[in-house]
């Protein structure tokens, strides 16, 4: 499979081809004065409901969070490869789940364009990857959500490459709005 383009949506996961577990991975190159950026997932019902977030300080014990893995916080961006990791167990995900989405932010003064060489990536088990984001000087952002994945009526999960939607830095509680707007687009992309 190649590379997800920007705002397009493919299967990732079928029946023929049941791929249990899927990766988003951030990496960063560490700089000095310290920059953090981390790595969030949201989930949304079918009814676009928001269901629940996952980060590396997350306390929301929601069920459908359980199939998600955050690897914990990494403040600085020392060492090498990915920094920041959530494992999504697509074979586990609570039937109340339809739409995932992954945001990266900037957890410190500046905004995303500072963080050199800084990547976001959808990878499956093998390596394989299948939507990246090179984060550059491009995104004056202080948040980027990155890629969706939603379950169509058939049972197949489909990736939705949303690099190209950046935001200002909203409050929290303005976000399940900003993925509502999201979750209306991939469901037309979906059929």
């Amino acid at each position: 499979m190649s590379l997800i383009a920007k705002g397009n949506v493919a299967p990732v996961f079928t029946p023929a081809n049941k791929i249990e577990e899927i990766y988003v991975g951030l990496g960063w190159d560490e700089i000095k004065p310290f920059e953090d950026i981390d790595l969030h997932a949201y989930l949304f019902s079918k009814d676009n409901d928001f269901i629940g977030k996952l980060s590396s300080k997350s306390e929301d014990m929601h069920p459908a969070l359980m199939s998600l893995t955050h690897s914990g916080d990494n403040p600085s961006g020392f060492g090498d490869g990915d920094d920041e990791v959530i494992s999504i167990h697509l074979d586990k995900i609570t039937p109340d789940v339809q739409f995932l989405f992954f945001k990266v932010t900037s957890e410190s003064s500046h905004n995303l364009s500072y963080k050199h060489a800084a990547t976001v990536r959808l990878f499956k088990k093998d390596g394989t990857i299948l939507a990246q984001e090179k984060i550059n000087a491009a995104h004056k952002s202080e948040e980027l959500i990155f890629c969706g994945l939603g379950l169509d009526s058939a049972g197949v999960w489909h990736v939705f490459n949303t690099s190209n939607y950046a935001y200002p830095s909203d409050k929290p509680e303005e976000w399940p709005a900003r993925m509502n707007a999201l979750i209306l687009d991939f469901q037309k992309k979906l059929g």
